[in-house]
């Protein structure tokens, strides 16, 4: 019994060094960080700034913390701010922000109330700290603006990860529920006769392939570029209105993109017409567009296949633009 004592003693003695060596580096490396922010131009203030953790993470808070780029367009203004990682091992890092902060941008005044809103990331444990993932969640979520609105979202979740055994590939996830959006950006979509104020769901499932893979040398090499995505689905559900993509595109050297999307609308007679009553288009365009799919479609569901020939985008012989995925 002695000796498991000694052992359990000696052990919590140097978790003990190692946390408070780790927790002085992190002391260190925090106002270093902030003050090259500061010579390269950004503004950055804060009340406090308090270390903590023991035992089990390494904390690093704020408090008044105010940030600002270099050509001052937004400020933003968070009364509390953690990053918390983990003691062991120190791979992953959690943001946990405050239920209520502000950002000020383009004479205006945007005040963001979330409960649970956490933004997560974590590397691999080898030197070059390859991104395993990313994650930023959030419960129910409101946007205030000075201008007079305001925006609501019951739940969100977006993700990024890397693919387990894939090359340079990394999985892209969304799921956004009960989102109600600013009213003047969706006026004259809803209200009586239009769709309802609040969108069920906007989802993505995306898989990207890049040049390289992402860890440390970022830093100092050039833009990741992506060579290949796969779009296994990107929908939004509001109302009796749903959209839907999926397809595949691959890009050559210079970022020209081949491939092939399919688009799926359901009752998409409905959005054209909305969208000439919201004078989003013309009533002539409008016309047209209801000719074109009603070409394509099978009653109330429009598939629109889309093909992608050398950076070149058509729905049959109806051109539609150039895609690139990166610029060269």
């Amino acid at each position: 019994m002695r000796r498991i004592s000694i052992i359990l003693g000696s052990l919590a003695a140097v978790f003990g060094v190692y946390w408070m060596a780790l927790d002085r580096t992190i002391q260190g490396q925090v106002p270093e960080v902030i003050d090259g922010m500061r010579q390269d131009g950004w503004s950055i203030d804060y009340a406090s700034l308090d270390h903590g953790g023991f035992p089990t993470s390494f904390s690093t808070a704020f408090t008044d913390l105010e940030i600002m780029p270099t050509d001052g367009s937004w400020t933003w203004i968070l009364p509390e701010f953690e990053a918390r990682a983990n003691s062991l091992p120190p791979n992953s890092v959690d943001i946990i922000f405050p239920s209520m902060q502000s950002i000020r941008q383009l004479g205006q005044a945007f005040t963001i109330e979330a409960e649970d809103l956490i933004a997560t990331a974590s590397v691999g444990l080898a030197t070059n700290l390859p991104l395993d993932g990313a994650t930023l969640t959030t419960g129910p979520l409101q946007v205030q603006s000075t201008a007079g609105w305001t925006a609501l979202m019951g739940e969100g979740a977006a993700a990024f990860r890397a693919v387990p055994n894939g090359e340079n590939s990394y999985l892209a996830t969304l799921d956004l529920r009960r989102i109600a959006p600013p009213p003047p950006l969706v006026a004259g979509l809803v209200g009586p006769g239009g769709l309802p104020e609040t969108i069920s769901s906007i989802t993505a499932e995306v898989n990207v392939v890049y040049d390289r893979p992402i860890d440390r040398s970022l830093a100092d090499g050039p833009p990741l570029r992506p060579m290949a995505v796969t779009i296994s689905d990107l929908s939004l559900e509001w109302g009796e209105f749903e959209a839907d993509v999926v397809g595949d595109l691959t890009a050559d050297d210079t970022g020209t993109a081949n491939g092939t999307m399919t688009v799926t609308l359901t009752n998409w007679e409905m959005m054209v017409d909305l969208a000439a009553v919201a004078g989003l288009i013309p009533n002539d365009v409008a016309e047209t567009y209801k000719g074109m799919g009603a070409t394509l479609s099978n009653g109330n569901v429009l598939n629109a296949p889309i093909t992608v020939t050398d950076g070149a985008a058509r729905i049959g012989f109806i051109p539609l633009g150039e895609v690139r995925l990166f610029s060269p």
